[in-house]
Order: C-alpha cells, then structure tokens, then sequence
C-alpha cells in the first residue's frame, strides 16, 4: 500500500505568510501605541484638572493661592516649575502639602508657628488625593527614598507620561487673565502653541492653568530622565481653569 501523501507548504508560500504578518505588525503596532498613548494622555489631562481644580478651591477655602516658592507673597501671575528647589522648598512638594493636607511621604503636616500645617494648609484640607499606587502621581522611584516629609531628590510628581516637567500658572492679580507680567514660564519655548499667549502681554483667560510641554523634556531634566525614552513619547497636556 502506498503512504498517502500530504502536500506542503512551498517556500514562496512561507515567504508570503511571513511578509504578510510583517506588513500587518508594522501597521497594527504603531496604531496600538498610538491608542496607549491617547489614552494616558486623556489620563494625564484629567489628573491635571483636578491638581487646577484643588487650587481654586484651595483659594475658596482660604481666600488666596498658595506661593509655591515661599517668601514674599506674589502680587503679580507667577508661574512654578514643580521640579525646581530641593527638600522641603520643592516646589511639587509644596503643592502636595498644599492640597492634599498631608506631606508627600503621607504623614501629617507638622503643626507649630513655623510648621507646614501653618505655612501651607492650616486647616489640613483634603483638596486633591495625590496617588503612590503604581507611582502614578510620582516618578518611579521606591517610596522608601520619601523619608523626611518632601519628595526628595530625584523623586518628582509627574503627569501620566511620565513628564515630570510640570508648570504651574496662577492668576495672583486677580484680573481673570494670566501673563508673564512676573515669573515667566521659562523657557517660553516650551509653552504649548494652545496657551502661548501666557508668555506675552495679552494673557490667557483663566485663573490657573496646569500645564506639560513635550517640547521642554530633556532641556530641563536634570540630570537624565529622559534616557531611553523619545521626545515623541511625551504629550502636550494642558488644564485651564
């Protein structure tokens, strides 16, 4: 009896299947990624918003802004970059203590005529809930590095891109509209085209505005905190107020 024979797959047909799954991959992973990215973006915004929205009920609440920087109280728009100064005068630490109520470590603010309760939060308000699950609020780095009460170095408050490149500009004058009049966003290269205005004399129409730039990532990371990643893995992400 003669073995039945099963015909086989040639090797211009492997070739064909072969390239055929490569055309698809090249289109079907990039259109994923894009999807990923669109959706951290949406993440990102949302968390932003409520940082904005803490603040002008953390100004309903007391009845001014909170000076990030510290010192002398601003009576021009002022804009923080959450990355600047270090320990306790870190300008993302102080907006944790700000509108969480609580030291970015979780602990409570100290009390005392000099303590962070007085100086940031004296009623110790809840405004916003910052989140360590899964250091979604913060840069990747062991909780166990937030020992003192501060972010600490190199452990900074982030969008969900991972951008901890965060600005912060706030209407001190009251006028309804924010400018560069003081404390100019610098640079001002790294202002989103939607808000550019913040860098000139007309303003934008706003009380605070929460922003990250794609554009400032590796200018201002200090030193590297964008290696391994793309200029192009960072997203514009805006809330205004």
């Amino acid at each position: 009896m003669r073995p039945t024979s099963r015909p086989g797959f040639t090797l211009i047909e492997l070739l064909t299947v072969v390239a055929i799954i490569g055309v698809l991959a090249a289109v079907l992973i990039p259109a994923a990624m894009g999807v990923q990215k669109r959706a951290r973006v949406a993440n990102s915004q949302t968390a932003l918003s409520g940082w904005a929205s803490g603040l002008v009920r953390y100004k309903q609440a007391y009845g001014f802004y909170p000076n990030l920087a510290g010192g002398t109280y601003p009576t021009a728009d002022t804009c923080f970059r959450l990355e600047d100064g270090a320990g306790a005068s870190n300008r993302g630490a102080a907006l944790i203590m700000c509108l969480a109520g609580r030291n970015p470590n979780g602990g409570a603010l100290s009390a005392g005529g000099t303590g962070n309760r007085i100086r940031w939060n004296r009623n110790a308000e809840t405004f916003v809930e910052f989140s360590r699950e899964d250091y979604e609020d913060f840069t990747k780095l062991p909780v166990s590095t937030d020992t003192t009460g501060s972010i600490g170095t190199g452990n900074f408050l982030v969008d969900r891109l991972g951008n901890r490149n965060i600005r912060v500009a706030i209407d001190f004058n009251g006028n309804g509209s924010i400018t560069s009049a003081s404390g100019a966003p610098s640079p001002n290269t790294g202002i989103p085209e939607e808000i550019r205005n913040l860098s000139g004399t007309s303003g934008v129409p706003a009380r605070v505005i929460v922003y990250t730039s794609a554009t400032d990532v590796t200018a201002l990371d200090v030193p590297t905190a964008a290696v391994g990643t793309r200029r192009d893995d960072y997203a514009d992400v805006i809330s205004v107020q």
